[in-house]
This record gives structure tokens, C-alpha cells and sequence, in this order.
């Protein structure tokens, strides 16, 4: 008992160095809350580094410019380029050919469309270069979950009502449908169109029909 009372007084005196140390806790919390108006207000990538960088121009100098003599030969941006992102003026053309489009009609508008070229293969390097190991590939731009493939898969029980119109015929067993599944088919048919929005029946002109498909007879041998 003794040390509890000598030792209530120290814990008084002790407790505005507690609540100095609980509000010191406080504020280092609060101050490590990020910003993300700070944080999004620097970017750090841009799209423009998919693309190549633009051509520099040359130094200028304070000596007079040559003399030149204008000729018509045909003069080419120089832009920084790979070996594999390079595309040169008969590449150009070439590629025009192949899909039918008429060839620049000025070394200006075939400049451009060598710099809009090269500028859309940096991209698609830059796309190639990104690592998708482990990634499955797109197969198409739909639903691809669990769910959404079962809801598309036709299993034994949307079949289960035209499998059972169905009788083995033959040695082989071959099956086929019988004159009343037929007919009765025919009949749901007609009942369901009848209810539709449109109600017509688009077998009506048909000589001869099985339910919802139309019989052509062909020649043997074609």
C-alpha cells in the first residue's frame, strides 16, 4: 500500500508528459495523411514519351549562310529515330500501293506522312515492349467471367425439349422426328408468333417446312 501511495503522486505529476507525447502521436498521423491534390498536381509520366521526340534544328551560327543553288531534289526531315522505327520514302510508297492510295503529291506532304508513320510505330514498339507474361490474352471485348460464359453456354437442358421430339430410326438409330413432334412444333411456332409484336408467319409462302426451317430438295451428286 505504501508504494501505490508514493507512486500516485509520480503518475500525476508524470501525465502533461503522456498528454504531450498522445498529441505529438496525433499530429505526426495527421501530418503523414497524403495530399493527393499535391500528389496528382506533379505528374510523373505523360504520353508524350510514347512518342518520338520532335526533331531539334540546327545550331545557329553568326557566319553568312552559303550560297546554295535551288535544285529540285527533295529534301527530308531529319528526326531521331531507331533502325526499326525508320521508314523511308519507298517504304512510303510501297505501303501506299498496297492499299490503293495515291502516292504524295509534294516532298512537304510526303515528309509528313513519314513523320506521322514513324511517330505510330514508336507507339506500337512502345505497346510491344510492355511485359504481359502471365497475362491471358483479349479474346474478344466482352464479358469473359464465369458467369457470363455459363449464361451464353446451351447445355442438355435448353436442348432437353427438342431432344425429346426426336425418335431412333433405322439399323443405326439415326434420330428423327415423328409426324406429331413435328406438327406440334409447328403449332408452338405459330402460337409463339402470333403473340410477337409482328404477328406473320415467314414460312407461310414455304412449300414445305418442319417446324421452324424450310425443306429445299437438292439434286443428288451437287
Amino acid at each position: 500500500m505504501a508504494s501505490l501511495r508514493t507512486s500516485g503522486p509520480r503518475l500525476w505529476a508524470m501525465r502533461p508528459l503522456f498528454q504531450q507525447a498522445v498529441d505529438v502521436r496525433r499530429s505526426s498521423s495527421k501530418a503523414a495523411k497524403p495530399d493527393f491534390t499535391s500528389i496528382l498536381s506533379r505528374p510523373t509520366w505523360s504520353v508524350r514519351s510514347l512518342l518520338p521526340p520532335e526533331p531539334t534544328p540546327p545550331p545557329q551560327t553568326t557566319s553568312p549562310p552559303p550560297t546554295t543553288t535551288t535544285t529540285a531534289a527533295t529534301t527530308t526531315t531529319t528526326t531521331t529515330t531507331t533502325p526499326d522505327t525508320t521508314i523511308t520514302p519507298s517504304h512510303l510508297h510501297h505501303l501506299l500501293r498496297l492499299s490503293a492510295l495515291p502516292l504524295p503529291s509534294s516532298p512537304h506532304d510526303e515528309n509528313v506522312m513519314i513523320h506521322t508513320l514513324q511517330s505510330h510505330l514508336h507507339f506500337v514498339r512502345a505497346v510491344q515492349a510492355v511485359d504481359t507474361r502471365g497475362v491471358a490474352p483479349l479474346r474478344s471485348i466482352r464479358d469473359e467471367t464465369a458467369a457470363a460464359d455459363a449464361d451464353q453456354t446451351i447445355g442438355l437442358d435448353q436442348l432437353r425439349y427438342e431432344l425429346e421430339l426426336e425418335r431412333p430410326f433405322g439399323r443405326s438409330g439415326r434420330p428423327r422426328r415423328t409426324k406429331q413432334a413435328v406438327t406440334a412444333a409447328a403449332t408452338a411456332t405459330a402460337t409463339a408468333t402470333a403473340h410477337d409484336d409482328e404477328p406473320w408467319d415467314v414460312l407461310q409462302t414455304a412449300p414445305r417446312r418442319a417446324g421452324n426451317y424450310f425443306v429445299v430438295k437438292s439434286r443428288q451428286g451437287t
